[in-house]
């Protein structure tokens, strides 16, 4: 073909007849594609020319060419706005995932098909600290927003804090209306929310419950159960109440399901009774059996606490057989110590980080071995 030209010497259905033949210079290109704003053939059409020719293409097959470049093209700036939009704090993607302690690569494949999107199906994520629960989730609410689905990040205690400000502002209804528009609401960190005293069931809808991913739907034996603390002349804790995810045992105890973040004397494991009052909370009462694990709390100075020295804690201390969370608003981290965990070596370390500032920590609930690997256990 002669890609220099555009004339036509034969036309068959008379329809061109009467029409200009054009001469389709690189200048004139140029100057069409900007007004008919495309950008992807603008930038290509020269190499695509030239290509036409050394591989002796038709017209068609010249043209197919340069609009399937500028489709793809759409389609790629399109996923990136998406993306964008999606206000991801950091860029993560399955193909970079590590499945040596997650779920397995077909799962998480059928899962980036995104057909429960599709279907509007919740989905959680569920594991100890470390396991790349966050990188899961922005790895596939990114695979949501490049198959066209409309995406939103959040980390779970800016959500609540500004629904309780638009109720507040009486905002609330057109809050939870943006939030509906999109497909997908990703929610993040969930580490603790007093969610229970905001009594409104219009606040508490966009989230459902969520933990460390997309969305999470509790099982009917979880529940809540409160503990009531006593706040000290500082203003701490920030709260006089927590609440915690438990599992009803059905005889009027629970057991605890998830870390305390401020709550003493309680560690993730126990059983505790509980006493339901009038409008059906439940209230924590005496532990009736131990798990014997300890919870150990930080507040992480390093970095300024960030989410990246957060997860660098977590994973330090998950090395010597610990689990935990950590949350952006307090810049906490809550440390779930089981017995067979190596005692020793986590207390050097909690001490040595102490010394070089990069946290303060304290003891929400210690067990006799852990004291007696302080040198206090009681005679």
């Amino acid at each position: 073909m002669s890609a220099g030209t555009s004339s036509c010497t034969t036309d068959p259905e008379g329809t061109l007849d009467d029409r200009p033949h054009h001469t389709l210079t690189e200048p004139a290109s140029d100057a069409a594609c900007r007004v008919l704003r495309l950008l992807t053939m603008r930038a290509q059409f020269a190499d695509t020319v030239s290509r036409a020719e050394r591989e002796h293409l038709s017209y068609r097959g010249f043209f197919a060419e340069l609009l399937m470049a500028e489709c793809e093209d759409r389609d790629r700036r399109r996923s990136e706005r998406r993306i964008r939009a999606a206000s991801f704090p950091r860029s993560k993607w399955l193909s970079d995932f590590d499945y040596s302690a997650s779920p397995t690569p077909a799962l998480v494949n059928n899962l980036a098909a995104c057909e429960w999107v599709r279907k509007g199906e919740p989905l959680c994520l569920v594991g100890d600290s470390g396991t790349g629960k966050t990188h899961l989730l922005i790895g596939l609410g990114s695979a949501a927003a490049m198959a066209g689905f409309r995406v939103r990040y959040a980390l779970a205690a800016r959500l609540v804090n500004e629904l309780v400000e638009a109720a507040d502002e009486k905002q609330l209804t057109k809050t939870i209306a943006r939030y509906g528009r999109v497909d997908l609401l990703c929610i993040d960190e969930l580490g603790y929310l007093e969610l229970d005293r905001f009594r409104s069931p219009a606040v508490q809808s966009p989230l459902v419950h969520a933990d460390d991913g997309v969305v999470m739907n509790i099982s009917d034996a979880h529940v809540k159960v409160h503990f009531r603390m006593e706040v000290d002349e500082d203003g701490w804790p920030p709260t006089s109440i927590e609440s915690l995810w438990a599992l009803d045992l059905g005889d009027g105890t629970v057991r605890l399901d998830n870390t305390p973040w401020f709550v003493r004397g309680v560690a993730s494991g126990d059983v505790v009774r509980v006493d339901i009052d009038d409008d059906g909370l439940r209230w924590a009462g005496e532990t009736v059996q131990a798990s014997e694990n300890c919870t150990i709390r930080l507040i992480v100075l390093k970095d300024g606490g960030s989410t990246a020295a957060r997860q660098t804690v977590l994973e330090t201390f998950h090395r010597l057989g610990t689990t935990g969370e950590g949350i952006e608003q307090f810049r906490m981290v809550a440390l779930d110590i089981p017995p067979d965990a190596d005692i020793q070596r986590i207390r050097k370390l909690l001490e040595h980080g102490d010394e070089k500032g990069w946290w303060h920590w304290e003891e929400g609930c210690v067990t006799a071995a852990w004291r007696a690997g302080a040198g206090t256990e009681d005679d």
